[in-house]
């Protein structure tokens, strides 16, 4: 159920964009952006009801949602919602370079624990959130090229596959990384159980 909520927005902007040019043969970015904008706020309410913790990357897409996609409805000019996920990308980066300034900077291993239990020393975590920010930061550049350069509808099509691939890399750089530097955790097995004198 979080899982889904947590996907929901982008779901919800990409089925409304293309389901509309399916069924009316006319695309709408404007009905996608008032959906994208209801449905992040249905996810923010909903995990508020369940009492899961809001992240701060929720919380930040909630705000840009607001912000860019009234901006958008207001001025009705697309490029207002095609800037949000490089403000997002852009803001993510700034948060994981924030984070080894201010607390454990382990913004990363959060990230990565959806995917792998990783205990880490901190030079390790170092590394990985100077490369998931440069990643970020990438991301964000990649979106603006994309919108500015194609089609908006290239664009639409474009930015969930991308969000799922610079993941995908960035997650498998990590492995790389810690692989070849001889940082992952060994797996010694189940330890001997200890006998407790007579």
């Amino acid at each position: 159920m979080k899982k889904l909520l947590e996907a929901l927005p982008g779901l919800v902007f990409a089925v409304l964009y293309f389901g509309n040019w399916a069924i009316t043969g006319k695309w709408d970015i404007y009905l996608a952006t008032a959906g994208l904008m209801i449905s992040a706020l249905v996810q923010v309410l909903a995990m508020k009801l369940y009492g899961w913790k809001i992240s701060a990357m929720i919380g930040l897409f909630f705000w840009l949602a607001m912000i860019f996609g009234g901006m958008t409805l207001v001025f009705q000019n697309v490029v207002f919602i095609q800037w949000k996920p490089t403000i997002f990308h852009w803001g993510a980066a700034t948060v994981l370079l924030g984070s080894r300034l201010v607390g454990n900077g382990h913004y990363v291993g959060n990230a990565l624990g959806r995917f792998l239990a990783l205990e880490l020393p901190d030079r390790a975590w170092k590394h990985l959130t100077w490369g998931w920010a440069a990643g970020w930061f990438a991301m964000g550049a990649a979106n603006l090229y994309v919108a500015y350069q194609f089609s908006e509808q290239i664009w639409m099509a474009y930015k969930p596959i991308a969000g799922f691939v610079f993941t995908f890399v960035l997650v498998l750089s990590s492995y790389f990384y810690l692989h070849g530097s001889h940082q992952l955790p060994v797996d010694t097995g189940p330890k001997p159980a200890i006998k407790e004198p007579k």
